[in-house]
């Protein structure tokens, strides 16, 4: 064996990739680690991520799609949006109705635009000035100024639909812009930078839905390395994506599943 064959055998050691000095126990701590002892140098930039990819399975992005466009994520969405807009669980019918059509490609933002031009969330609201104000709190999060508002209603008194109104609320780019704010702490436990929020919301404006942003960010070099998420390990990853995404620990059949998947 050559020198550097054992070299090599040494840092690819679990003795080597766990010490606390070392590789910590993540990709990333190793890779610099390894750098620095064989090369004396600190790990480039693209050392890092070109090595990252490397490390992470190829198949990461198909098995996070299976996890975010899961029926239990789906029946997580209708359950919540009955709690968020209607104020009450969903019926058993209902539910089954909601989850059918979002698996076959109803998106989260028809489903929102129907629930918030609803007869019962408008009753809950209260009709013209009310409603639109909902419309700001519940899919902005935040109040309407009275000019925001009377524009709104000017456009309902020009013959524009409550659902047509609600469908502009909930792919507006504040929305969006909310919603992927609120993943990046989700997923990533940080806040975006304006280059990657906007890189995002540009995918969405070409088709790309929320669970396909979800299955993104879970896929993510970040978030399979990073040391509160997938810690680099498979495993970490299966448990981690599972609870983020579906606020629930994986089955064991699940956890087996998915685990044997990622190559």
């Amino acid at each position: 064996m050559t020198n550097e064959g054992v070299v090599a055998g040494f840092l690819g050691s679990s003795e080597y990739y766990n010490n606390p000095q070392k590789g910590k126990g993540n990709n990333r701590a190793w890779l610099t680690s390894a750098t620095q002892d064989v090369l004396a140098r600190a790990a480039s930039t693209d050392e890092i991520t070109n090595a990252l990819t490397a490390l992470t399975p190829g198949n990461l992005g198909s098995v996070a799609a299976q996890i975010t466009h899961s029926i239990d994520h789906y029946r997580q969405f209708v359950a919540n949006a009955y709690q968020h807009y209607l104020g009450r669980a969903p019926d058993d019918t209902g539910l089954s109705v909601w989850v059918g059509h979002m698996q076959a490609g109803l998106t989260d933002e028809q489903l929102e635009a129907v629930f918030i031009s609803s007869a019962e969330y408008i009753a809950r609201q209260g009709a013209g000035a009310g409603w639109v104000q909902g419309l700001y709190v519940n899919m902005l999060g935040r109040a309407g100024t009275q000019a925001e508002v009377n524009l709104w209603l000017s456009q309902l008194q020009r013959g524009a639909s409550p659902q047509t109104i609600a469908y502009a609320f909930a792919t507006s780019r504040e929305s969006q812009g909310n919603r992927i704010r609120a993943d990046y702490q989700t997923f990533l436990g940080r806040t975006p930078t304006q280059p990657e929020l906007d890189s995002w919301m540009s995918r969405f404006a070409r088709g790309l839905t929320n669970e396909d942003i979800a299955a993104g960010f879970l896929a993510s070099i970040e978030y399979f390395n990073a040391p509160a998420k997938g810690k680099s390990e498979k495993a970490d990853w299966v448990q981690s994506a599972v609870l983020d995404e579906l606020q629930r620990s994986p089955t064991i059949n699940e956890f087996n599943t998915l685990e044997g998947m990622l190559q």
